[in-house]
């Protein structure tokens, strides 16, 4: 074990972070968004709150599929995503979809801070 390791605290998982010696965290997840309307709330809820603050979270939105190709009206699913002001625990956003609302979406996040 290196003398260092105490300080990359992480969890390697699908909702995880990884705690750099520097102080800088970095998170990620992903979150299902509810199906059958064209707009949903999500609230994010990040594994471990930031001791001082979220500098900055990106997100993606797609369908929740393992083989896109499978079904062809996935090539067709528009969706958009709108991702309000972070907090230290965590952070709302809004899901639209366009059109096919009743096929599931996902969430893809990360979050930066310290």
């Amino acid at each position: 074990m290196n003398k260092h390791s105490g300080q990359f605290l992480a969890n390697l998982g699908v909702n995880g972070y990884q705690k750099l010696p520097s102080g800088l965290i970095r998170q990620w997840g992903c979150i299902l968004a509810p199906t059958g309307g064209s707009s949903a709330a999500i609230d994010i809820v990040f594994p471990v709150q930031f001791p001082n603050a979220c500098l900055n979270v990106v997100g993606s939105i797609g369908i929740w599929t393992s083989d896109y190709d499978a079904v062809a009206i996935h090539r067709s699913c528009r969706q958009a995503l709108s991702i309000g002001m972070p907090l230290k625990n965590g952070v709302d956003a809004q899901v639209f979809i366009d059109n096919n609302v009743q096929s599931m979406r996902v969430v893809y996040w990360e979050a930066t801070g310290n």
